[in-house]
């Protein structure tokens, strides 16, 4: 399995390469080539806007390539489990408490900002792939906060679609809240995942190196 690593056509030729096995095992790279990895995926996403989103793919991959192993010990490990489940088995009447709360505290109701928004136009772009929701979010509501209360999510597209103002409020802070849980889970059970083929790949290359 090679990740690429490329970012930006300002960067090295040490940064463009396809990182191999040996570079995952190889440790953290040097601090230089991560700044000037950094300062130029960020130059070039200000000097080509109509190309953001390729730099953004190209930037995260390096992201995961390079810091996998320590997003994979941070996810897995105790502190974030058991935040994960404090979340999963979070109450509807404690969400009604804490969002009345929060607005007493504020005086206001939340106003959607630029990352809201963004959020929306992704939901409604899944909502246009054929099970695309299902394998991001409903496969990973856990079975607990099923049982406190239904999770809809074409109730939070639907809103998303007629009402951007509405999209986080008292009305939809369960759906919400069930969106929030079902990233948490599905970031946690990927990196599982990438764990457990990498060490396929030590394996495999062990048993090469013997062969």
């Amino acid at each position: 399995m090679a990740l690429c690593a490329s970012v930006s056509s300002t960067l090295s030729v040490y940064l463009w390469r396809v990182l191999t096995l040996d570079d995952m095992t190889s440790g953290p790279m040097p601090l230089a080539d991560h700044i000037a990895t950094v300062s130029a995926f960020l130059n070039d996403y200000r000097k080509e806007p109509n190309k953001r989103d390729e730099f953004s793919k190209k930037f995260n991959c390096y992201l995961l390539s390079t810091c996998w192993k320590k997003i994979s010990r941070r996810i897995t490990c105790w502190q974030s489990m058991g935040f994960i489940q404090f979340l999963a088995e979070c109450q509807p009447q404690k969400l009604q408490i804490s969002w009345t709360t929060w607005v007493q505290f504020r005086k206001t109701e939340p106003k959607p900002g630029p990352g809201d928004k963004t959020l929306m136009r992704f939901l409604q772009a899944c909502e246009k792939v054929n099970g695309l929701i299902k394998s991001l979010v409903l496969d990973h509501i856990p079975g607990t906060f099923s049982e406190n209360s239904p999770f809809q999510i074409e109730k939070l597209l639907l809103i998303s679609r007629s009402n951007p103002l509405a999209f986080f409020s008292k009305e939809t802070i369960m759906e919400f809240h069930g969106l929030v849980t079902a990233a948490f889970i599905g970031f946690a059970r990927a990196f599982i995942k990438v764990k457990a083929e990498y060490l396929k790949l030590v394996r495999m290359d062990y048993q090469a190196l013997e062969i």
